[in-house]
């Protein structure tokens, strides 16, 4: 099931996001993230666009996925779930912002 809710606040738009798991199938996922990029696309181009998510991916530090990510992820290397967000990030033009902060280690993870 793909759970979303879009909220616009002025040129600004907030997309909650409920992403499956880790361990659900490749199908599910792909419908997610076609629904995602389905809404996303629909969001007029001039409004800022934020995704409070909860993508249950863990996006490592490859350099590969630079300039969509930066150095300061919790996770060495990216899961499949956070290859799927990466492909969608750089699609979009995006940033994965998480990665772009430096934490101490007990405030890395949720």
């Amino acid at each position: 099931m793909v759970r979303y809710d879009a909220y616009s606040m002025g040129n600004a738009v907030l997309i909650n996001a409920y992403a499956p798991t880790e361990v659900a199938s490749d199908n599910d996922k792909d419908i997610f993230y076609n629904e995602l990029e389905r809404l996303f696309d629909r969001i007029p181009k001039y409004n800022s666009k934020i995704m409070l998510r909860d993508i249950n991916s863990e996006v490592g530090r490859e350099e590969k996925y630079r300039p969509s990510i930066d150095k300061y992820s919790p996770h060495e290397k990216t899961n499949n779930n956070g290859e799927r967000l990466i492909t969608f990030a750089i699609s979009r033009n995006l940033l994965v912002k998480r990665t772009y902060f430096e934490h101490k280690d007990k405030h890395k993870y949720t």
